[in-house]
């Protein structure tokens, strides 16, 4: 008895080990900065074109708590149409 209760410790210390405790959610799932910046300013758009350029503040789009900047109002019109296109996949970590 005793050493199925020590067992049952054990293997709760190690599931609470592999916990995260952060708070807020997106930073877990999104390869964000601390301001909630997708890519660090880079303009998702332009990625595609195989040309990547930092994006202006003053072209931006807010999705699900996450910024993203934009060369230009063509680019953002470009993202605002498509979101699931030009989104980072997986959170915007690598494959």
């Amino acid at each position: 008895m005793r050493y199925l209760l020590i067992s049952l410790i054990l293997i709760s210390c190690l599931f609470s080990i592999g916990q995260n405790n952060t708070s807020d959610k997106r930073k877990k799932h999104f390869n964000v900065s601390a301001m909630h910046l997708a890519l660090e300013g880079y303009d998702v758009v332009c990625y595609f074109a195989a040309n990547p350029k930092k994006g202006n503040k003053n072209f931006y789009a807010n999705q699900n708590g996450i910024s993203y900047y934009f060369l230009s109002q063509a680019n953002l019109d470009l993202f605002k149409g498509s979101t699931e296109k030009y989104a980072p996949t997986y959170g915007g970590w690598c494959a």
